[in-house]
């Protein structure tokens, strides 16, 4: 038996601050300005739960009819900060991310529309009062 779950959906604009990121802070910042040219020559990490398939930037990136050299994936983003600071690879990730990890940003050199953030729950939660302020905590970061 199916059951309905409940259902929310925000998009989410902190998250769309997507970077590249290029080296720790306090590092030489990279050569100005960041081009599609350069983005596109550089060795990317790409995080994905998926073994295969393209990912938010990369959906961007073949839009445009383009297409970046992923040289790593992993299938968790809070490993790339890691892999960045010591790796010489370039991830396009969050900006509260890079901003955590005390990471340098450069502005992507394209479009990327917004992620939508989608939190799903079972009805039986919804008065649970743990669950609820999850979701409050979550639609106060992210907005409604």
């Amino acid at each position: 038996m199916v059951r309905l779950l409940s259902r929310a959906r925000w998009v989410a604009p902190a998250l769309l601050a997507l970077g590249l990121h290029a080296a720790p802070l306090g590092a030489a910042p990279p050569p100005a300005p960041l081009t599609l040219a350069r983005y596109l020559a550089m060795d990317h990490v790409h995080a994905s739960g998926r073994p295969r398939g393209l990912g938010h930037v990369d959906m961007a990136l073949k839009r445009a009819g383009e297409q970046r050299r992923i040289a790593v994936r992993t299938p968790h983003h809070l490993g790339l900060p890691f892999l960045v600071r010591q790796t010489d690879l370039a991830a396009s990730i969050p900006r509260r991310l890079a901003d955590a990890h005390q990471l340098a940003v450069r502005a992507l050199p394209f479009d990327v529309p917004p992620l939508e953030v989608h939190v799903i729950w079972h009805r039986r939660t919804d008065a649970d009062k743990a669950n609820r302020w999850l979701r409050e905590l979550l639609a106060s970061l992210h907005g409604p």
